[in-house]
């Protein structure tokens, strides 16, 4: 079953440059998904400025949540 989740994250203002390093830190419990199985997903990104200009796509690789 893939389901898409979709969650919006406000960040703090930055200056005008064309590249800028983000962390995000994701708790899993929010995808409620089985805690007993192994889960593979993977994340994309996207920024919007104040003007509505959206950026270019970014895609990780795929993470594993393994459970023990």
């Amino acid at each position: 079953d893939a389901r898409r989740h979709t969650v919006n994250y406000d960040i703090p203002s930055f200056p005008k440059t064309p590249q800028k390093d983000i962390q995000v830190n994701v708790d899993y419990g929010f995808m409620n998904e089985d805690p007993l199985r192994n889960d593979t997903m993977y994340f994309k990104f996207t920024l919007r400025d104040v003007a509505g200009n959206q950026s270019d796509t970014v895609t990780t690789k795929p993470v594993v949540a393994k459970q023990d």
